[in-house]
């Protein structure tokens, strides 16, 4: 009986001491259970959000999803733009390289015509100025009374002259040659040609003048030639003269003057100081004209000069105006201008 009760204490209170083991593990359990509860809870609430991402990342998906294929269907769009462009690309390359090399020969022409031209524009003012050294007595007198064409006159002058030393009777000797010698004859129209520019824009006008202008040495070939010729003869057998012969240049003029009736009209004026002033010598072999009495010549007071010379040619109503001008290195340079009255004034 005790022993039934000692086996019964001794299992009970191995059965407590399991109780209590039991009621420990299950204190644990419970403990573990509040955590893992807490924790499923914490992971329902991941889920959730994982759950409304993982949505919103699948829309993000078939969205950019439908952009890659929009842009697919671009890019191959744009890739057969490209390889057509490309084709266009080496199409034009080609065509700029056959341009280019026209570009180039058309540049070698266009030097080489440049050139050309060039040389053509300068022979044909080179030509025209030429050509107006016979119209115009300003552009003629570097032709007419170079050192050259006067050198000409030297042998010519030695066997005029009779009197080297004689000053006046040796200009006499020389007009009177000039007069016996040289048939007057009036000047045909002659084209004027037109500057290079006007040729070019067409804007030219056919124009004549009735003059040609001849040296000293065409002249004398000619043995004829108008009151421009026979001055500019007169003026250079005057210069040859003094410089090789005479062995003294005096100072000499060309008389240039208009009619009332609008002729014109060229003369040779010598300025001689005499009477302490200056004093007027013209000669006009043209016009059959000298200052001083037959056969010899003299000088006058200028203004009674000029209207006496003047008074010689009312035919063509009398001198309107003067222009007066001395030769310096193959260029006019005026002296003196205006009427008789006021030209007198200037040179006396």
């Amino acid at each position: 009986m005790f022993t039934s009760i000692f086996y019964m204490a001794v299992e009970l209170n191995s059965l407590r001491i399991r109780y209590m083991v039991l009621l420990g593990n299950y204190s644990r359990l419970e403990k573990d259970y509040s955590l893992l509860f807490e924790e499923h809870n914490i992971l329902v609430s991941n889920y959730s959000k994982l759950e409304s991402s993982y949505a919103s990342l699948t829309r993000e998906y078939l969205n950019l999803n439908k952009s890659y294929a929009e842009l697919e269907n671009t890019y191959t769009s744009l890739k057969s733009s490209y390889q057509s462009l490309m084709e266009e690309y080496s199409s034009l390359k080609n065509g700029y390289m056959e341009l280019r090399n026209t570009y180039t020969s058309l540049e070698s022409s266009y030097t080489s015509l440049r050139s050309k031209y060039t040389c053509f524009l300068n022979n044909y003012e080179g030509w025209r100025s030429y050509l107006l050294s016979y119209i115009f007595l300003e552009e003629s007198i570097k032709r007419v009374l170079c050192s050259s064409e006067i050198s000409k006159l030297i042998p010519l002058i030695r066997s005029i002259v009779s009197n080297p030393k004689d000053l006046w009777g040796s200009i006499w000797e020389i007009y009177a040659y000039i007069r016996r010698s040289i048939v007057y004859v009036r000047d045909p129209p002659i084209p004027i040609p037109p500057p290079a520019w006007r040729l070019e824009k067409g804007t030219y006008i056919n124009e004549t003048l009735d003059s040609i202008i001849l040296s000293p040495s065409e002249t004398l070939n000619l043995k004829q030639g108008d009151c421009e010729d026979q001055a500019i003869l007169l003026y250079a057998m005057i210069k040859a003269y003094w410089k090789h012969i005479y062995g003294k240049e005096l100072l000499l003029w060309l008389m240039h003057v208009t009619f009332y009736d609008g002729s014109r009209h060229l003369a040779v004026a010598l300025p001689v100081l005499a009477n302490g002033g200056r004093e007027l010598t013209i000669l006009d072999t043209a016009g059959r004209y000298y200052t001083g009495t037959p056969f010899r010549l003299t000088s006058n007071n200028p203004y009674t000069e000029l209207k006496k010379y003047s008074e010689w040619f009312m035919e063509y109503g009398g001198i309107k105006t003067v222009t007066i001008y001395n030769v310096v290195d193959g260029v006019l340079v005026e002296v003196a201008s205006g009427g008789i009255y006021e030209v007198a004034q200037k040179i006396k």
